[in-house]
């Protein structure tokens, strides 16, 4: 065997070990025991076929896709009792060595207008990762959307625990160009006169399609919209205690696009957002105080990250309209009157 025949064999012998590499994986992930627990259900009692329906098709997905082994009912029902009959955030490893699973599926499905909304949480009991747990999502805005958006979550699942990619036919659809003349499907003429009128609870009574964003844990200050990056598209501004979140919206789901701080002697009490500078961009504006007084703060997108206009300003402040001289921004100074 000459040089170029031991060169070309020990390429070969190459590639085909990378190729077996992610079937390797596969394979270990293969036959994975997973635990789908009942969902809480934010809905009239005529509604549990929702949490039947979620666990029989996410189930019947996994097992089909990727060979998951799904832990009967009975034992699931068995292995919650150690958590009194309900999923709590610190009995997860205790219900998953008892169900004998390397996954728990659980979560709330919530009702409103003419659709539902699925927070899904997974938790990994492999002690190596510390009991993961990662946060899952999907929404129908109507009742005839449902089996497709628990299909969509049951990928999600899929392609983020086991690797395994959706197919060509599950991929979300290319995001269109806005058409100012038409309304979002995310927006309600009127939401809180709608709201109320279809009973102002969780029910799919109603006739008007509410959306459901996933759930947020965290002690909400404010929020806003506004196009911080001046993409034409706005973003959505999410403020708690200490930090303030902006997301992107594809079409009911909110993606995180950016994070930012605030020193926490400040708590946040106001967020808003206005182009005041004229460049395109909205600047968001952070009313925050402490007990001593404000020391407010205001961040531009500069194309990489949010930067500083101001900090710990000692004032109130907040972007308004006033007649006859247009946006301004207006402030107030710790114990006096505007």
């Amino acid at each position: 065997m000459n040089i170029s025949q031991k060169h070309i064999l020990f390429f070969i012998s190459a590639v085909v070990a990378c190729l077996l590499i992610p079937a390797v994986l596969s394979a270990q992930e293969a036959g994975k025991a997973v635990a789908i627990l009942p969902f809480h259900l934010n809905a009239p009692p005529d509604k549990e076929y929702l949490t039947e329906g979620l666990r029989d098709m996410l189930g019947s997905r996994l097992r089909t896709e990727v060979g998951a082994r799904i832990v009967p009912r009975g034992e699931v029902q068995s292995a919650m009792q150690v958590s009194g009959g309900q999923p709590v955030s610190g009995n997860m490893t205790a219900i998953a060595e008892k169900a004998a699973a390397d996954y728990l599926i659980y979560g709330t499905i919530t009702a409103l207008g003419g659709g539902i909304s699925i927070d899904a949480k997974v938790f990994t009991a492999d002690t190596r990762q510390g009991g993961d747990t990662q946060d899952f999502y999907a929404s129908a805005i109507t009742s005839d959307q449902v089996m497709s958006a628990i299909d969509t979550l049951s990928w999600d699942i899929i392609e983020k625990l086991f690797g395994k990619k959706r197919p060509a036919s599950m991929l979300p659809a290319a995001p269109q160009a806005s058409v100012p003349a038409e309304k979002s499907s995310f927006t309600t003429a009127h939401p809180d006169k709608t709201f109320m009128s279809s009973g102002g609870g969780f029910a799919l009574r109603s006739g008007r399609n509410f959306v459901k964003t996933r759930n947020f844990n965290m002690d909400l200050r404010g929020f806003d919209i506004g196009d911080v990056d001046g993409d034409d598209q706005a973003e959505i501004i999410v403020a708690d205690r200490s930090e303030v979140k902006v997301f992107k919206r594809d079409g009911t789901r909110l993606n995180l696009f950016a994070t930012i701080k605030m020193l926490v002697r400040y708590p946040v009490h106001a967020v808003n957002t206005a182009d005041l500078n004229g460049d395109g961009r909205a600047e968001i504006y952070v009313s925050a105080a402490d007990a001593r007084g404000p020391g407010s703060r205001a961040v531009e997108w500069d194309g990489t990250s949010f930067v500083d206009l101001f900090s710990e300003a000692r004032w109130y402040v907040r972007p308004m309209e006033v007649p006859g001289t247009g946006l301004v921004l207006a402030g107030q100074a710790a114990g006096q009157v505007a």
